[in-house]
């Protein structure tokens, strides 16, 4: 854990250092390359985080979900668990846990099944799909009681290497702005 958590202070300097036209490059690049992966066109309904300071932008993906009549929902936090509600437009979202933008409580639930695709944020992974996160642990917990496809999104330069910890729940797939990496089982 102790590792983690000085990793996780390195990472959030080091993002932080990104200028907002490197993150909004790397968002289009990086939603280019969902785009053309197979699970996210025949997915049932996309699960997306919605992005906030220098998190990989996921505007663009959210907007192709809109355009595309691709059901869409953002997470919403409560307590320590993390639940998704549908939105169909940008005008839902209310500043919500931790002063994330989240769906407003006029939001529908949504059923999630094996063919809904979760794009799950961090500052980092590792070579075995593993994240660092804020170190809340909502993911993890959510990622144990689905059985959705687990996409996990990232700048290219933040994938290190780090032990994970026991409660730790892996992606199946990351994307960053230059390549698709398939996490073997």
């Amino acid at each position: 854990m102790q590792i983690k958590s000085e990793l996780r202070k390195k990472l959030l300097s080091e993002r932080s250092a990104l200028s907002p036209a490197f993150c909004e490059q790397a968002g289009k690049a990086a939603a280019k390359n969902l785009f053309s992966f197979p699970s996210f066109l025949t997915a049932d309904l996309v699960l997306c985080y919605i992005s906030v300071n220098s998190e990989l932008p996921t505007r663009e993906i959210i907007e192709y979900c809109f355009r595309n009549g691709k059901p869409v929902a953002a997470p919403v936090c409560m307590g320590d668990d993390m639940s998704f509600r549908k939105i169909t437009s940008f005008d839902e979202l209310k500043t919500g846990a931790f002063s994330i933008p989240e769906p407003d409580i006029s939001c529908s639930d949504v059923v999630i099944t094996s063919d809904t695709v979760c794009l799950a944020p961090a500052l980092c992974y590792n070579g075995k799909g593993y994240r660092i996160g804020y170190g809340k642990g909502y993911y993890d917990r959510f990622f144990k009681n689905s059985t959705c496809k687990r996409i996990g999104l990232c700048y290219d330069d933040f994938i290190r290497e780090f032990p994970p910890d026991s409660d730790d729940e892996a992606v199946q797939t990351i994307i960053t702005q230059k390549r698709i990496i398939s996490i073997d089982p």
